[in-house]
């Protein structure tokens, strides 16, 4: 997908995800996907040639787009990597509008079947790496030897991704919201 998107495309990416976000990749129909973009079958046909599959893989890309070019931004940056870590804390909290919104992840995980299933969850993967390692470089920046950054960034990124579910299943999102006070702390090893 082209980093310079023109609105009307990421409109229609960001209601597909809305879709995938609600229904996951199985609930996710035709129907609803032109409700929800406005566009009429041959469009989104025209557009995305491979049908769902290709809707749900552009929908990803822009999603990792989104989080790891933008939203884990600042732990790139120079300077107090703890400062840096509650900076993409804040990003996180917008990006997942305060832990109300399913992570897409998870979401279009549910559903998808054979090769599919294979190739969301190669894209899902690859996603879930870029994710665990931002959070391993700077848990590294903070002293932790590479095993061991990796697994904290693997265990901020499990509690990030559970307190989504939680908060879905609970209708709070409190668990979300400490876990990313929390980050400085698990990064850096303070929390276990």
């Amino acid at each position: 997908m082209k980093e310079t998107m023109k609105s009307t495309e990421r409109s229609v990416i960001e209601s597909l995800a809305g879709v995938f976000q609600t229904h996951g990749f199985g609930g996710a129909t035709l129907t609803l996907f032109t409700q929800a973009t406005g566009l009429k079958r041959p469009s989104l046909y025209h557009r995305f040639p491979d049908g769902k599959l290709g809707m749900a893989l552009a929908v990803l890309e822009f999603a990792k787009q989104q989080l790891v070019g933008e939203v884990l931004a600042p732990l790139r940056e120079s300077g107090d990597p703890r400062e840096r870590i509650q900076r993409a804390a804040r990003r996180m909290a917008d990006f997942y509008d305060g832990g109300n919104d399913t992570c897409l992840m998870d979401a279009l995980s549910v559903g998808a079947k054979g090769t599919d299933r294979e190739t969301i969850d190669s894209a899902v993967s690859e996603m879930f790496s870029d994710f665990i390692g931002a959070f391993a470089r700077v848990a590294a920046e903070l002293g932790a030897e590479e095993s061991e950054a990796f697994r904290r960034g693997e265990d901020a990124v499990a509690r990030l991704e559970g307190s989504l579910v939680l908060a879905r299943g609970t209708g709070s999102t409190a668990a979300f919201n400490r876990t990313l006070d929390d980050l400085p702390d698990l990064l850096g090893g303070k929390h276990r």
